[in-house]
């Protein structure tokens, strides 16, 4: 079974247990390369990653678009294009 998040309970379902997510940012000391990561679900991962603590190399063939999401990640931490 694919983990799952359960909106409204803070608790994740994976392999039929269910835990608490005790950690907000779990990905905080961890790095992720994304491709794609100017627009669509790259874009999201990216904000998401980093609102989960992760550093991220975000990567696009599209530079404006790539400008535009660093622009609107200025007040995180984490993003590195």
């Amino acid at each position: 079974m694919f983990g799952s998040f359960l909106l409204g309970s803070f608790q994740t379902v994976y392999e039929g247990k269910v835990s608490s997510m005790a950690n907000p940012q779990p990905y905080r000391g961890k790095t992720a390369l994304v491709t794609g990561a100017a627009k669509g679900l790259g874009r999201a991962l990216c904000l998401q990653l980093m609102a989960q603590g992760a550093r991220v190399y975000a990567l696009d063939v599209d530079e404006a678009a790539l400008a535009a999401l660093q622009e609107e990640a200025a007040g995180q931490p984490g993003l590195c294009v």
